[in-house]
């Protein structure tokens, strides 16, 4: 066990359970995306400091908050209140958000980086890869997303793209991470091509904290 992924659901009052690709646009054109992102991280590094110091804790960040330089304030001043080393703190942002807008990306994930966060690409491999867009990539792992692991092992190409996608962040020196493992078969075959981190239900389901 290396670390967990914070996700936030909504609950509502017949007890369902709204996944965030449903709520956030939601919260997005009501304006209140800011402050639940703000309070995502704060739960997450208090939560953080009463896990032993190996354990580390990601938190996906919205691509509009990402322009916004009161995120430098808000993650710094958590980190200092809670006493957490920022190299436990893995804030994760979508690739196809980095494309759009790669410049200014670029130099707000470089500022992060230079605090201690750790910076990973969420859902790699669903935008548009260039092998320049990954040479100056200013992170520290990418996430290769699930909709290539869970189908790895029946299909060839998916196998092939997962296994590019391992060796090419190896020589850049990123640490990789796999979305959705589910069964014992995958895990192997990720371990077999020398993939860090496997993340998925076959560890643990989600846990209401």
């Amino acid at each position: 066990l290396v670390g967990a992924e914070a996700l936030m659901r909504w609950h509502t009052r017949d007890r369902q359970v709204v996944p965030p690709d449903e709520f956030m646009g939601v919260a997005e054109r009501h304006d209140v995306i800011k402050p639940m992102t703000w309070w995502a991280v704060k739960a997450a590094v208090s939560r953080l400091s009463r896990w032993p110091e190996e354990l580390s804790i990601a938190v996906n960040i919205a691509p509009t908050l990402l322009l916004d330089d009161e995120i430098l304030a808000v993650v710094g001043d958590a980190l200092e209140i809670h006493g957490v080393s920022p190299q436990r703190l893995n804030l994760e942002v979508t690739e196809s958000v980095m494309v759009d807008n790669q410049k200014i990306m670029f130099a707000q994930l470089t500022r992060l980086r230079k605090m201690g966060v750790r910076v990973s690409i969420d859902d790699f491999g669903t935008g548009f890869s260039s092998l320049a867009y990954f040479r100056d990539l200013p992170a520290d792992e990418i996430k290769i997303d699930k909709g290539f692991v869970i189908p790895m092992l029946s299909s060839g190409k998916d196998h092939a793209i997962v296994k590019a996608v391992i060796d090419l962040a190896h020589n850049f020196s990123l640490k990789v991470v796999a979305e959705g493992v589910e069964d014992e078969k995958t895990a192997h075959r990720l371990t077999d091509l020398r993939c860090d981190v496997l993340q998925g239900y076959l560890f643990d389901r989600p846990l209401m904290i």
